[in-house]
């Protein structure tokens, strides 16, 4: 039920963002960009680097979707993040595309 819920939470923000396309980006503000940063930290090195290396490289080249599914990611909580980076468990579709961005980081 806890995931369903999370799922349809996840699909109103990504659509909610898609559908700002004349914000920066993707339809946070500008000053949202340290706010973001700082989801970031999330008080286990790798994660942090994961998470911060894709915001500084990919997160201005990503649509309006993919920024809103990053955001939703870094509010998930930190076991349900890791399970997904170490690709344990599925995540929902609507985080998956973001995840794979962030995991190819990690290949090159």
């Amino acid at each position: 039920m806890a995931a369903s819920h999370s799922s349809r939470r996840v699909a109103r923000v990504v659509a909610f963002h898609s559908s700002s396309k004349s914000r920066p980006h993707g339809g946070l503000p500008q000053a949202s960009l340290g706010q973001l940063r700082w989801q970031c930290r999330r008080g286990m090195r790798e994660l942090d680097e994961l998470l911060t290396n894709f915001l500084d490289r990919e997160y201005d080249g990503a649509g309006a979707g993919e920024k809103a599914a990053f955001q939703s990611l870094l509010e998930l909580p930190d076991p349900d993040l890791t399970s997904y980076l170490l690709q344990q468990r599925m995540p929902p579709p609507e985080l998956a595309i973001v995840l794979q961005r962030i995991l190819q980081r990690t290949d090159a």
